[in-house]
């Protein structure tokens, strides 16, 4: 389906359930068919969008931001995930789960100027390395559910200037019993 215009696309549970017959293969065909996306949303707890739908993604040429929600990642999309960010402005991965044996990324991350982390059950090292890849970045907000080691290593970054652009932190810890509300 192709859509001249389209810059904002959310894919949501919903839309895969609806479409389970056709497979991932219709979320891939939707976005390399729709050349002019700027923005993605994807929303899927139960599984993720295959390495095709990624490869699609990294395509598109006017791709600014995505944001996702409620989905782990798997080691064998990690590169092709790796490629899709580095093209990017602004990433929300909230609540992204991260793969526990993740390697880190062979890409700097020139263009991200803003990231959201809402860290659930994710690796914060991973995040973090993420984090430091960045040398552009502008805005972090970073919500994390306890307290985490690399903090006075951020702490040090930020004192050393790896970050010079920086222009707002968001650092929120909070408790279990607070997000689940």
């Amino acid at each position: 389906m192709t859509f001249p215009n389209l810059h904002t696309v959310r894919l949501s549970s919903a839309f895969f359930d609806m479409h389970e017959s056709l497979g991932e293969s219709y979320a891939t065909e939707l976005v390399s068919l729709n050349p002019t996306l700027v923005n993605i949303g994807v929303c899927r707890p139960d599984s993720i969008p295959d390495v095709q739908f990624w490869e699609a993604v990294s395509n598109l040429q006017y791709l600014k931001s995505i944001g996702t929600s409620n989905f782990a990642l798997h080691k064998g999309e990690m590169e092709t995930f790796w490629k899709v960010l580095s093209k990017l402005e602004e990433v929300d991965l909230s609540t992204l789960e991260f793969p526990t044996d993740c390697h880190q990324p062979k890409f700097t991350f020139y263009r991200l100027r803003k990231i959201t982390f809402t860290a659930e059950r994710s690796d914060y090292r991973v995040q973090f390395q993420f984090i430091r890849l960045c040398p552009n970045l502008e805005d972090l907000f970073w919500r994390l559910l306890r307290e985490i080691e690399v903090l006075d290593e951020f702490a040090s970054d930020i004192e050393r200037g790896l970050w010079p652009k920086l222009e707002a932190i968001d650092l929120c810890h909070y408790r279990e019993d607070e997000y689940s509300s």
